[in-house]
């Protein structure tokens, strides 16, 4: 901790101690996982350099003037489809997505499937896989500016993955499997994303 306050952010600065620190890190933490996501981070110090209408701060809220209603609109969005459970396969025929992976022996491991089964309902070409697309894109785009960066795509796999298989179980018996699938994956979707920028 001793080093973060050395860079010229302003919410980083005046931590003096591990409590310090640790409080710090509980008010990034938004939503208690017990670590922290890039977007938290990022989310955290922006608050308080626009907060204290630092330069910093005013450059980053230039995106767009900020709208209380539309922000509110999209909080309650964003919170409904965060607690969703996770959407089951629409009527239709589904694209490609995972299908011409093979099982078995030497096919594909398990954890692939659960992985690509948490999100090949978005991929069918339905009304009903549109929408949630839609509502998908309303979740993983949480400042509403239509593009999502790469730690609001981290963010919104995470979600997904958690919403889909939960935490189970109690000390030694504590098993975390969305949590599991989402650090194993995560280079795959990192590289998918850089490929497409």
């Amino acid at each position: 901790y001793a080093g973060v306050g050395y860079h010229g952010f302003l919410a980083l600065e005046g931590i003096k101690d591990k409590k310090g620190a640790k409080e710090v890190f509980k008010a990034i933490d938004g939503n208690g996982g017990g670590m922290v996501l890039l977007d938290e981070w990022c989310e955290f110090i922006k608050n308080a350099e626009v907060k204290a209408k630092t330069p910093v701060g005013k450059l980053l809220s230039a995106e767009a003037p900020f709208d209380p209603k539309k922000a509110a609109e999209m909080k309650a969005k964003r919170e409904a489809a965060a607690n969703a459970p996770s959407p089951k396969a629409p009527p239709g025929e589904p694209n490609s997505f995972g299908l011409a992976v093979s099982k078995g022996k030497l096919g594909a491991s398990k954890d692939y499937f659960d992985f690509a089964a948490c999100f090949e309902p978005y991929c069918a070409e339905t009304k009903e896989a549109e929408k949630l697309r839609e509502e998908g894109m309303i979740e993983a785009d949480p400042n509403g500016n239509g593009l999502c960066s790469l730690a609001e795509i981290e963010t919104f796999v995470l979600k997904r993955l958690l919403a889909t298989y939960p935490n189970t179980g109690k000390g030694n018996e504590f098993k975390t499997p969305g949590k599991d699938l989402w650090t194993a994956f995560r280079p795959c979707y990192i590289r998918a994303f850089k490929d497409a920028a």
